[in-house]
């Protein structure tokens, strides 16, 4: 009788195989879990920072409206609201940084209210020179503050349309027109119309302003999105799949 007892409670436990089977698909578990987690994670950084640079052009679009005097390094502080404000990117010289500026020079001529100060360009100097996505520097004519993105996320592409159709191909990330590598963004008051112009370092002035821009963002793990400029205003996020976030 007591030897039967035995045997009994002896059933009752696990075998090695067993326990070694249920911490095997524990650990698959926590792989699974870990590496939704930091995908998910990276998906989030992707998203704020996209947002942040849209944030950026946003904020040039407002101040443009007459909520901010003209400030800059390069020139004192003048109670004048009908100054152009914009971001200049240049993947040229960085892919990380961009430039957030105030389109003073040339100084406004008359009062024709369609004729504001400025050419649509982030200018460092009168001798036209494009300002420096590295860093604003000292006596820099325009510039007012530099930029960057984090974590391993860059700018991969800038996408401009002369025709008003979207700059980007949401699902394959291609430019539906043209692809270039910098491109300046200004708002003139009283309008919310994004002014989009291109010009590199040593081009003639290009006053050929065009309709949409789409800034294409990459994380090192391939996720992307595309913060969208159209001429009439309006900015968004988008993901590389077509999806508006």
């Amino acid at each position: 009788m007591k030897s039967s007892e035995q045997n009994r409670n002896r059933k009752k436990g696990f075998t090695l195989l067993e326990l070694l089977f249920v911490v095997a698909i524990f650990s698959i578990l926590t792989v699974v879990v870990v590496y939704n987690y930091g995908n998910f994670n990276s998906n989030i950084i992707m998203s704020n920072l996209a947002y942040e640079v849209a944030m950026e052009i946003r904020q040039a679009q407002v101040y443009s409206l007459g909520v901010r005097a003209a400030s800059t390094t390069g020139l004192e502080s003048r109670d004048q609201f009908d100054t152009r404000y914009g971001i200049y990117f240049d993947l040229d010289n960085s892919d990380t940084n961009f430039v957030s500026f105030a389109d003073t020079y040339p100084e406004k001529v008359g009062t024709d209210i369609d004729k504001p100060a400025g050419n649509g360009f982030c200018d460092d100097d009168e001798e036209g020179t494009i300002c420096d996505v590295g860093a604003c520097l000292e006596g820099s004519l325009e510039c007012l503050q530099t930029a960057s993105l984090s974590h391993g996320i860059a700018f991969e592409k800038i996408c401009v349309s002369e025709e008003d159709i979207e700059p980007v191909n949401y699902e394959n990330g291609n430019c539906s027109d043209e692809d270039v590598n910098q491109v300046h963004i200004t708002f003139a008051r009283p309008y919310t119309d994004a002014i989009i112009k291109v010009k590199s370092l040593g081009d003639e002035d290009v006053d050929i302003p065009k309709r949409n821009a789409g800034i294409i963002l990459r994380s090192n793990s391939g996720s992307g999105r595309v913060v969208i400029i159209k001429r009439s205003g309006q900015i968004s996020v988008r993901n590389l799949n077509g999806a508006e976030i």
